[in-house]
């Protein structure tokens, strides 16, 4: 098969693997507002559809991770507004630079666990930082303890979620063009 043609069909398998995880994690996002108990402080959420964006940054690299971002905070500019989705955008940029660091950084040393745990505590940092300059108030910032901690309870989850459907995901790879 031509040079050309390989990479034709390795970049429309990127692309359209990034379409299906962009839908698995609308799927994710939505099952967890329909199981999130009332929610006893705003913004706490579990963070399902962060399993996909870790599984993209892992797997597929920085771009596909960028356009699924990008199309997350889209998403949700489309179905909850402007200001959802600039924290939507700034947790998932921040999330995914802190990853990238540790990913780079670490060579391999770091675990997947520790990751989604920085991850995750990077995104609530992202929309916190983001909602104190949108209320032009720094009392936003004492909310930062209660999302210390739901986020490295949520990067927990993630992490261990991402390890237990891990082979499950891997069997995609098996479909790439050869």
């Amino acid at each position: 098969m031509p040079d050309s043609q390989h990479r034709r069909r390795e970049l429309t398998y990127k692309i359209v693997l990034t379409a299906v995880l962009f839908a698995l994690a609308i799927v994710l996002s939505t099952v967890e507002n329909m199981i999130t108990p009332t929610q006893l402080f705003a913004g706490v959420k579990l963070g399902l559809s962060n399993i996909v964006t870790m599984y993209c940054l892992f797997f597929m690299g920085v771009r596909p991770t960028a356009a699924l971002v990008i199309l997350k905070a889209f998403f949700t500019l489309l179905t909850r507004g402007l200001i959802a989705s600039m924290l939507a955008l700034a947790g998932g940029t921040f999330s995914v630079l802190i990853m990238l660091l540790l990913l780079w950084g670490g060579r391999g040393k770091i675990s997947y666990l520790i990751i989604s745990i920085a991850g995750a505590v990077a995104h609530n940092t992202g929309q916190l930082l983001v909602a104190s300059w949108l209320t032009k108030s720094a009392y936003t910032l004492y909310y930062f303890p209660i999302l210390l901690l739901s986020g490295v309870g949520a990067g927990i989850v993630t992490g261990i979620t991402l390890r237990a459907v891990m082979p499950a995901i891997k069997r995609v790879s098996e479909y790439r063009p050869k």
